[in-house]
């Protein structure tokens, strides 16, 4: 079975790297899984539409009325749309642990190398400077 999926591996394009960090995803901190977490639900959503697109184009009909594809699209958006204010659940089943040591929020204003508004990293507060690696989430508000 590992033996097939590094095959599937090399087929895919993936590097020695990005298995090695895949691997340890039992491990990952709330950056690797909300970043992971976004990833899967782009491609999810990209799938659906192109599902959608290709049996309009091809003229595909099934036994499922349009009116149930619409309430489809609209609940699959709604469950997955980000909005200011709303709360994205992360499946806890990625990670056994995505507590962090620190956690800061920063407000930043007139900075050259950074956006205004809020950020959320993953280091103390005693730190002056951040780098955009430890960025964990950021918001024009802090009801973002």
């Amino acid at each position: 079975r590992i033996r097939y999926m590094e095959i599937l591996a090399q087929e895919w394009g993936w590097s020695a790297e990005t298995v090695k960090h895949l691997n340890k995803r039992p491990f990952w901190k709330i950056k690797a899984v909300k970043e992971n977490h976004d990833n899967i639900m782009k491609f999810l959503m990209l799938s659906y539409r192109n599902l959608v697109e290709f049996a309009r184009k091809h003229h595909i009909h099934s036994s499922v009325v349009p009116q149930d594809i619409n309430i489809l699209s609209r609940k699959l958006y709604t469950a997955f749309e980000e909005l200011p204010g709303k709360v994205s659940l992360l499946n806890t089943q990625i990670s056994h642990n995505l507590s962090e040591a620190h956690l800061t929020f920063v407000e930043v204003r007139g900075n050259k190398h950074f956006k205004d508004g809020w950020y959320l990293i993953n280091q103390p507060i005693h730190h002056i400077m951040f780098s955009k690696e430890r960025v964990i989430e950021y918001g024009e508000s802090l009801n973002k």
